[in-house]
């Protein structure tokens, strides 16, 4: 038995030895999408990784599923990008691997993990001078490393330059001179030529070629791209429409790639811009980098592909998925490519490789001073590439005006905001003007609480509470404060924050007052009121707690609120799934805490020594629930002007803190003014300095005796409810029994008891 026992464990060792040995077969698979078959990379270099992997014993094996408007119908980058941002979206490990476009890296970024962080430093080191910091990389994440690169060239007609002795262009200005020159004297000749395409089809490529001019009409070499409110940006535009007017023509501006094409190959094109194919009648034409507004001023846009790696798939596939980029995007492999395929390498090392550029114009890969397409600028780039397009289609083909396309073509990616300077926000400084005015007046006006002859007026609550609902109401009030400026992740926190804390401080010494002075108290009313001191500094401690703890959450994210042909602007979005229990938690509480200001209200209504501050107390509710439901009411209506937004929200805030103010606190300064402290303190019908509790049964008014039995121990609910409603409490007990219970003394041991 035992000698079984160990054959057995001898023999299962060697199977796990065996299996440990082999590795585990992994198959991934890839997509990528080419508008044909012909002439794309991603199959063959799969092909090549796999014979790499069988030689070097790797167990893995890729396959590419290749979209193309063939087999799919799928009809070109933007569909691709659309299919593959469902699949991401819904989670799907359906691809590890995806060959993207360059434009798309933002656009993908959510759903790809970041490269950075799997390959070695060395690894990357190669790519850093060259495109990959403008197209594979957002928000410091290494969306994607480029597989190849495709740029925009001049192809110049040598035959035609040679037989006028003129030079390849280095400038815009040369290029037309040149190109009218040839023009004219081939007319003469009977023949007729093309002078430059420009290639503004009515697709993607248009803005690309837009791209390309505008940022060669920097000021120098090392300058960014030109702001579309600058000179440069202009003197571009207006360039642009003068070379289609003297040496082009409307028709060929517009003329897609085919007709490029056909102008090439039979001869007719002087100068054409077009993509690098290295192949195309080079007996005739010379590629070169485009010309520029200077001469050693170009700019060509960047295409081609990236690969990136989905974030949803197992740990051991991305393992897998790293392997294989570190072959595809490997020096030796990105050389091969260049070689046998004439592909172009996003190593800029390469092209001072003496092999590469035995067989490759290395000269000319060294010269283009790439530009991306602005991918980066927006999540939806397929709607900003259209705008954009069809701004510059009105500039060029419609004699829209200069200045304003380039405006809105601006309005596209910048966010405005208001400001608090008078000369850009006439608003932003009313606003801000009529916040401090109003800050200020608050303020000033605690004085009367410490004046012996006019603090008497303000006893419904203590001072120190008083205090508090005027915090409240300035910390509301500075909610105004985070709307202006850029608005940011913080100030979208602290917005809430200031709202929700303010509303509790303004709220709960009045609740506690009101829970002091119900008319009768049962058991249950009897234990809130013994117990309310505790009850409130428990919720407030965990409102100010769970408040102050969203700074810490990424609760808030901001939004951009993209308007058609108009300005975007931006507002806070909440995005964080602890944040929203959070939320919910503090949105529930103040709820109740509404709903128990509202009843007791209700039954204290009838109360003649305290009727005037309860219905001040009610009015003030009424517009604190209207401007809580147009705050709520603002983020499903979406308001196309950022001043409007602006003007709006302030309002809401403003009509909420100087309702509060004058109602609860203004009106009595306004009496005291008037009348003097003396005569509000005696009038009944104003308030008292106290609040008395007494006894229901004992003092119900004559005129509802017959109506007692409503109030008895047996009555319904309702029934009681308004017995306390229209109880007027005892006229004739003029004994002041004030109860010192604000919110205060939650924080501050009170001076003296009940």
């Amino acid at each position: 038995m035992n000698i079984k026992l160990f054959i057995f464990a001898i023999l299962l060792q060697i199977l796990l030895i065996h299996n440990k040995c082999q590795g585990k077969h992994l198959e991934l698979t890839a997509v990528a999408f080419a508008y044909s078959e012909d002439g794309q990379l991603y199959t063959p270099i799969a092909e090549r990784f796999n014979e790499y992997a069988k030689k070097k014993n790797i167990d893995i094996h890729l396959n590419v599923n290749l979209f193309t408007p063939v087999n799919t119908s799928i009809v070109d980058v933007d569909n691709f990008a659309s299919l593959i941002e469902q699949n991401e979206r819904r989670k799907s490990g359906k691809y590890d691997i995806i060959f993207y476009d360059t434009m798309y890296s933002r656009r993908f970024s959510p759903y790809f993990i970041d490269l950075k962080k799997y390959l070695p430093e060395e690894h990357l080191k190669p790519y850093y001078s060259g495109v990959a910091n403008q197209t594979c990389i957002y928000e410091g994440k290494w969306v994607g490393i480029p597989l190849t690169v495709d740029y925009d060239v001049l192809y110049s007609n040598m035959d035609l330059l040679n037989k006028y002795q003129k030079r390849v262009p280095r400038t815009w200005d040369e290029l037309m001179e040149t190109a009218k020159y040839i023009t004219e004297r081939e007319k003469e000749e009977g023949n007729e030529v093309v002078g430059y395409n420009g290639l503004f089809p009515d697709y993607e490529t248009a803005i690309c070629s837009y791209q390309e001019f505008i940022y060669s009409f920097r000021n120098s070499y090392s300058s960014p791209y030109p702001a579309y409110t600058s000179n440069e940006a202009l003197e571009a535009l207006n360039k642009l429409k003068q070379m289609m007017n003297e040496i082009s023509s409307v028709q060929l501006f517009k003329a897609n790639e085919e007709a490029t094409i056909i102008n090439m190959i039979t001869n007719k094109a002087i100068f054409h811009k077009f993509w690098n194919v290295p192949n195309l009648n080079e007996e005739v034409y010379k590629r070169s980098r485009l010309p520029g507004r200077f001469d050693g001023l170009s700019g060509t846009t960047i295409g081609g592909s990236n690969i990136g790696v989905n974030k949803y798939i197992s740990d051991e596939k991305i393992d897998a998925a790293i392997e294989i980029i570190k072959y595809m995007t490997s020096k030796t492999t990105q050389k091969e490519c260049v070689l046998n395929y004439g592909f172009v390498s996003a190593i800029t090392d390469l092209y001072y490789d003496d092999d590469v550029c035995e067989k490759e114009n290395c000269e000319l890969y060294r010269g283009f001073q790439p530009i991306a397409r602005p991918g980066m600028l927006t999540d939806d780039y397929g709607k900003y590439s259209f705008k954009f397009r069809q701004y510059m289609h009105e500039f060029l083909f419609e004699n829209a005006d200069a200045i304003e396309t380039l405006t809105k073509i601006n309005d596209l990616t910048k966010v405005y905001h208001v400001s608090f300077d008078i000369t850009t926000s006439l608003e932003g400084f009313i606003v801000l003007l009529i916040t401090m005015i109003l800050a200020t007046l608050m303020l000033f006006s605690l004085v009367f609480l410490f004046i012996d002859s006019t603090k008497k007026c303000f006893h419904i609550i203590s001072v120190k509470s008083w205090l508090l609902v005027i915090l409240g109401l300035m910390l509301y009030l500075g909610a105004i404060f985070t709307e202006y400026g850029e608005l940011t992740n913080l100030k979208c926190r602290l917005n809430f924050i200031f709202i929700s804390v303010g509303y509790t401080l303004v709220i709960v010494p009045y609740l506690n007052q009101l829970i002091a002075n119900i008319p009768e108290k049962d058991n249950f009313a009897s234990t809130i009121d013994r117990n309310r001191k505790l009850i409130l500094s428990i919720y407030s401690v965990m409102d100010i707690a769970l408040n102050i703890s969203l700074i810490f959450i990424s609760s808030f994210k901001t939004k951009d609120m993209e308007i058609n042909d108009g300005k975007n602007y931006r507002i806070c979005k909440f995005d964080d799934p602890i944040g929203k229990y959070i939320m919910l938690a503090l949105m529930v509480g103040k709820i109740g805490m509404t709903i128990a200001f509202t009843f007791l209200l209700f039954i204290e209504w009838s109360i003649v020594k305290t009727v005037k501050d309860i219905r001040i107390l009610t009015s003030t509710l009424y517009v604190n629930i209207l401007t809580i439901a147009a705050v709520i009411i603002m983020k499903f209506v979406k308001i196309d002007y950022y001043k409007n937004h602006f003007i709006i929200y302030s309002a809401i805030t403003l009509i909420f803190v100087f309702s509060n103010y004058l109602f609860i606190y203004g009106m009595k300064i306004i009496f005291i003014l008037m009348k003097g402290s003396d005569a509000i303190g005696n009038n009944p019908i104003y308030g008292s300095q106290s609040m008395p509790i007494v006894k229901a049964y004992d003092t119900y008014n004559s005129e509802v005796t017959k109506s007692q039995s409503l109030a008895s121990k047996n009555s319904s609910f309702s029934s009681r409810m308004l017995y306390y409603h229209y109880y007027k409490g005892n006229e004739n007990d003029h004994e002041v029994n004030y109860v010192d219970n604000s919110l205060s003394n939650i924080f501050v041991r009170k001076e003296g008891g009940k």
